[in-house]
Order: C-alpha cells, then sequence, then structure tokens
C-alpha cells in the first residue's frame, strides 16, 4: 500500500470515528431492557385457555356496564362504617359471622347492581368512573371494585351456606355467576394490570362457589358436565391471574427505564402499556444522568400525552406530576383510598 493510499485509508477511518462519537453524543442510545422483559412470551397477551361462553352465554345487553358497578361501589362508599364492622366479624368468625338484616340490605342492594351489569356485554369502568390512576402496582380503580366484589364473593358463600333446597341455593348461584361476569368484564377492559389480574382473580372464586354449588345441587345444572366446566375455567383463571403478573418484576426499587421502553415498544397487553407509562414517572428523576434515557423519555412522553386513548394520557399526566422525592422513593406510599 503506497503512503498516500495508508493517508486516505487512515483518514476515512479517523472521520468514520469522529462521526461514530459524534452519534453517540448527539443521539445516545437508551438502557437496554432486562430478563424481566425479553423473556420468552414476556410481551404476550394473557387470556384465559377457556372462553365464557364455555360456561356461561356470554352478556348481550346494551349499554354500559360500568355504570351499574359504580353504582355498587357507591353502595360500599356510603355505608363504609357498616362494612368495616362486617369485615371485622368476617375476620374472625369467616363465612360464620351473623349478617344482621340491614347489612343483608346493603349485600342485595350491591349485588342487584352488579347484576344488572352482568346482563350487558360492554363494559367501560376506568375512564368514566374510574380515579386517575397513581405511580403504583395497586390501582385505585382495582382496589375499588376489589371491595365490590370481595363482598359479592362474601355475598354468594353466605346464601349458599343458609340454603336448605335448590330453589333458595338459585340466589347464590345467581351471585356467583354474576360475579364470574363482573371479572369477565374488567379482564376485556384492559386498563390497568392490577385490574385485569383482579378481573382473572375473582372470575376463578365465583367459579370456585359455583362448583360447590352444583356439587350440592346437580339439578341447578344446565348440562351434565357442567361442573366439570366450572372447575376447569376456575382453572383457566387461576392460571392467567399467576401469568399476568409475570411483567410485576420489572417494579423493582431501582426499576430500569429499558424495561419499560420495551413494554411501552412491544407489549401486546395495552395495560401493561399503560403501566410501564407510569413507570417512567419514576425513572425520569432517578436516571436523569442518562442522556439517552431522558432523551427517550421525552419523546414517549410527549407522544402518549397527544394519544388517542384517554387511559394512556392520564399515564402520562401521573408520570409528569410525580414529584421528584417521590420517583426518589420509587413512587408515592400508595394508592388512594377505593
Amino acid at each position: 500500500m503506497s503512503s498516500k493510499t495508508g493517508m486516505i485509508v487512515g483518514g476515512v477511518l479517523v472521520l468514520g470515528f469522529g462521526f461514530f462519537i459524534m452519534m453517540l453524543v448527539l443521539f445516545p442510545s437508551p438502557s437496554d431492557p432486562t430478563s424481566a422483559t425479553t423473556g420468552r412470551g414476556a410481551l404476550d397477551m394473557v387470556e384465559m385457555s377457556k372462553p365464557l361462553s364455555f360456561v356461561f352465554t356470554e352478556p348481550t345487553g346494551p349499554g354500559n356496564a360500568g355504570d351499574d358497578y359504580a353504582k355498587a361501589l357507591g353502595v360500599y362508599r356510603g355505608n363504609r362504617d357498616t362494612w368495616r364492622s362486617v369485615e371485622e366479624r368476617l375476620g374472625r368468625s369467616g363465612i360464620e359471622a351473623v349478617i344482621g338484616e340491614s347489612e343483608f340490605g346493603l349485600l342485595r342492594e350491591l349485588a342487584d347492581y352488579c347484576h344488572d351489569g352482568a346482563q350487558k356485554a360492554k363494559m367501560e369502568y376506568s375512564v368514566p368512573h374510574g380515579q386517575p390512576p397513581t405511580v403504583t402496582t395497586d390501582q385505585a380503580d382495582s382496589l375499588a371494585m376489589t371491595k365490590v366484589m370481595g363482598y359479592m364473593h362474601v355475598y354468594a358463600q353466605y346464601l349458599f351456606l343458609k340454603s336448605r333446597n335448590h330453589e333458595e341455593a338459585r340466589s347464590a348461584e345467581r351471585v356467583a355467576k354474576d360475579l364470574v361476569v363482573m371479572g369477565w368484564h374488567f379482564v376485556r377492559e384492559r386498563a390497568y394490570p392490577a385490574s385485569v389480574q383482579v378481573g382473572f382473580g375473582f372470575q376463578e372464586q365465583g367459579s370456585r362457589v359455583l362448583v360447590e354449588i352444583y356439587a350440592k345441587y346437580p339439578e341447578l345444572m344446565q348440562a351434565g358436565d357442567m361442573g366439570i366446566r366450572v372447575r376447569e375455567y376456575a382453572q383457566s383463571a387461576r392460571m392467567a391471574y399467576a401469568d399476568i403478573g409475570r411483567l410485576w418484576s420489572m417494579w423493582t426499587n431501582n426499576p430500569r427505564p429499558g424495561d419499560f421502553f420495551n413494554v411501552i415498544d412491544n407489549c401486546e397487553d395495552p395495560a401493561w402499556r399503560v403501566q410501564a407509562i407510569l413507570g417512567l414517572g419514576i425513572t425520569r428523576h432517578r436516571n436523569d444522568g442518562h442522556r439517552g434515557d431522558r432523551i427517550r423519555t421525552e419523546k414517549v412522553l410527549a407522544k402518549f400525552g397527544a394519544s388517542d386513548k384517554e387511559l394512556e394520557r392520564r399515564a402520562v399526566k401521573a408520570a409528569l406530576d410525580l414529584s421528584r422525592d417521590e420517583g426518589l422513593r420509587g413512587g408515592p406510599p400508595s394508592a388512594p383510598a377505593p
């Protein structure tokens, strides 16, 4: 190689290296995701292996079931002292606890609203009725529905325990079925991972009550294999409940922005995208010295701040509203009371 050719090659290498350095300075890469979000199937949509139609006919009624569930929640919020007393007795005596007539009336009122909702095909709850999201793993909407569905579970068990024949047990069956449909509704809404997980969990619990009812009163079964079908449905819900929670491992004491970016870009579940946007509220304070992460975070928040999906816009606002002290602490202490 001549000296002239060597000088040209050397110059090209220097220019190339300089361009590479310039790109790193001007356009730094964000952090890479960790194994929490890169494992096989980690970003797949989690669904139950059995559809609702495996055990019941899917509801077809018009309207928004969320309106009815919000009324049920109002029954809880308007009688907090009474419910607290019931919870204390249940904690001491379990389902054998004595429930007074006025308290029983509240359970009937709550269940009637839930029954109305369970007849409807569609549900929108977290946008028209849910509280603003918080940068926590337990969303306020999820906590609120845990209260309502928890009392539906108690009511179904209580009615079954007190039933003396299959006709009386029909009331327990109705409440248990409504509980399953409520859980199905919240899974289909896909608002937040916690509310989806709540939906899977209470589908299992409602199905378990039905298993007990059909074992004692087989004449209530619409088909001879209904007991088996409900048991399989409960198992499907249990597995989905565990599976939907696999991405919680990215929510550590020091979460990595690369995991949130990966979920936002590639996860099939819109609920987890909302949760990852909320997570940027923490990492934007903890990783402000990493220029690549900072630039990417600003772009992501700007993009989803103009989203056509209100839940994503709400998540951006919650992320931006999180104070630096809260961000360094890992988020606010807890979600608002349900």
